[in-house]
C-alpha cells in the first residue's frame, strides 16, 4: 500500500500536502536586476505530447521553462512559474519530448517528475531560441537568478548561497 507521502501513488487519497510548494520566493530586487545577455522572443505550448510539433525542430539551443496556469474563472493571468531550463546540443523540441519520459521514470530527477505528474494537466511549456550558443548557459543563469524558481535546485554565486541560507538546498 502507497504512504500518503508517495507522491506518484495513483490509488492513495487526495492529500493537499502533495501540492505545497515548498520554495517560493517573489523577490522585485532579484527582477530589478534581472539582465539577459540577449533578447529573448518567447512562445509557448500546452505541455502535451500533440504539441510537439509547435516546438521547433531545426534550431539548436535555448532556454524554457515550465509554468503552471490553473485556468480557472477566466483569470487572464494566474501562472506560477516553475522551473527554468536550457539546452545546447539539441533542439528545444528534442529537450521538449524528453520530459514526457521524466512522467514514467521517477528515479531521477525527483523534483521535475514530481511536477510533471502533480500539475500534468496546467502545465505550459514556454520556450526562447538563442542562435549564439555562447550565450545561451549565462542566460539561463540570469533567468534562475531573477525568477528563483522552486523546482530548480542548482543554483550559482550569490543567489545560491542565499537560496541555501533561507531553504537549506
Amino acid at each position: 500500500m502507497a504512504s500518503m507521502d508517495d507522491p506518484f501513488s495513483k490509488k492513495k487519497p487526495f492529500d493537499l500536502g502533495n501540492y505545497q510548494v515548498n520554495r517560493m520566493v517573489l523577490s522585485p530586487k532579484h527582477w530589478k536586476n534581472f539582465s539577459s545577455p540577449t533578447k529573448l522572443a518567447w512562445k509557448g505550448t500546452k505541455f502535451k505530447p500533440s504539441n510537439a510539433k509547435k516546438i521547433p525542430n531545426d534550431v539548436k539551443g535555448g532556454v524554457y521553462s515550465f509554468v503552471v496556469q490553473p485556468d480557472i474563472a477566466d483569470h487572464p493571468s494566474c501562472s506560477y512559474l516553475m522551473y527554468v531550463g536550457m539546452t545546447k546540443k539539441q533542439t528545444l523540441r528534442a529537450r521538449f519530448n524528453q520530459y514526457f519520459r521524466h512522467q514514467t521514470d521517477t528515479s531521477r530527477r525527483i523534483n521535475i517528475s514530481k511536477m510533471l505528474l502533480l500539475w500534468d494537466k496546467h502545465l505550459w511549456f514556454y520556450f526562447a531560441s538563442i542562435a549564439d550558443p555562447t550565450k545561451i548557459e549565462a542566460t539561463e543563469q540570469a533567468l534562475l537568478n531573477a525568477y528563483l524558481p522552486p523546482v530548480n535546485d542548482q543554483y550559482k554565486g550569490v543567489v545560491a548561497k542565499q537560496l541555501r541560507y533561507l531553504f537549506a538546498i
